[in-house]
């Protein structure tokens, strides 16, 4: 299937029906039939996202609080903080009993398999143009730690750090998709580089008819 996006002005969680309407920000949905093929164009436009927003960092959030005793806990960090970097971080939120991790993905991002994302509330790519701390990203990210809802994606950008959030969608059945979301500035460059490079942007109302043909 030839690539294809929707842009839509305000944030449109690809798994949810409704949309907010935040006239700052911006979304931009690439849909392919499956996940493979959905990798394939992810993997093929991959190094012109990079040209600028070169530096990838992956967030990630437990989303519940952890029940268990001091010897699991101590796996699950282990678990967690697999690969990481000096600098990478993960924290423990002693209110609500939450982990969250912000790792930079730069030196590894070209060979990241989307399956990695497939827990779409709870972990995602953050694409940006200049260096930032993973401390200032996990700020950011401080009310999803439950996971990505509509009620609180927005929050993120309201440090205005110039970030791009990016997640992956799997129905298993019907379609993939990949999503963008950031300031309207940062999504506009996303939507030119892709009609640049042959992606056709339809109206979401032509998105069951052109997955079922």
């Amino acid at each position: 299937m030839k690539p294809i996006f929707v842009y839509d002005e305000g944030i449109n969680l690809w798994e949810q029906s409704k949309k907010a309407g935040d006239s700052s920000v911006a979304t931009i949905t690439v849909i392919q039939r499956d996940i493979d093929s959905l990798s394939k164009t992810w993997f093929s436009f991959l190094p012109i996202l990079l040209t600028f927003l070169p530096n990838v960092f992956k967030w990630f959030t437990t989303g519940n609080a952890f029940v268990g005793s001091k010897v699991q806990e101590l796996k699950l960090k282990k678990q967690l903080t697999e690969g990481f970097s000096d600098q990478d971080l993960l924290k423990k939120n002693e209110s609500t009993g939450i982990y969250s991790s912000i790792k930079n993905e730069t030196g590894n991002i070209k060979s990241l398999s989307l399956d990695s994302l497939s827990q779409y509330r709870y972990s995602s790519l953050i694409f940006c143009s200049k260096i930032l701390s993973q401390q200032s990203l996990l700020d950011s990210f401080q009310k999803t730690e439950s996971g990505i809802k509509l009620e609180n994606v927005g929050s993120i950008f309201d440090n205005d750090l110039g970030i791009v959030l990016c997640r992956a969608y799997d129905d298993g059945e019907t379609h993939a998709a990949m999503q963008f979301i950031g300031k309207v500035n940062q999504i506009e460059n996303i939507k030119s580089e892709l009609s640049a490079s042959g992606f056709e942007e339809i109206d979401e109302t032509e998105v069951a008819a052109i997955i079922n043909s």
